[in-house]
């Protein structure tokens, strides 16, 4: 016959593991919200890209040209090379989940 102390006991281990699996469940669940989160950016500067905003290295430049260093604008080759390196992004993100 087991005594209530024993019981108590398996009680709190029972607890105690059901509680560090919600603790990593929920690690795992942010984890994947960042990511998607990632992904949300990524596909918003690749839009703003496409539609020739302005845009992280590129609104720099603007900002440094509205100073005076007129040849810093951005040419539409490095908007073109920012959003073919977005999309690229974007198909690694895509094969590491398919994994």
């Amino acid at each position: 016959m087991e005594g209530f102390a024993d019981y108590v006991a398996r009680e709190r281990e029972r607890l105690n593991t059901e509680r560090d699996s919600l603790i990593q469940q929920r690690r795992d669940i942010d984890q994947k919200l960042a990511a998607i989160d990632n992904e949300y950016r990524a596909v918003d500067a690749y839009q703003a890209a496409k539609a020739g905003k302005n845009t992280g290295r590129s609104r720099l430049r603007k900002d440094l040209s509205s100073e005076g260093n007129g040849d810093l604008e951005p040419r539409s080759e490095e908007r073109f090379h920012s959003a073919a390196g977005i999309e690229r992004s974007l198909r690694i993100q895509r094969r590491k989940k398919d994994v």
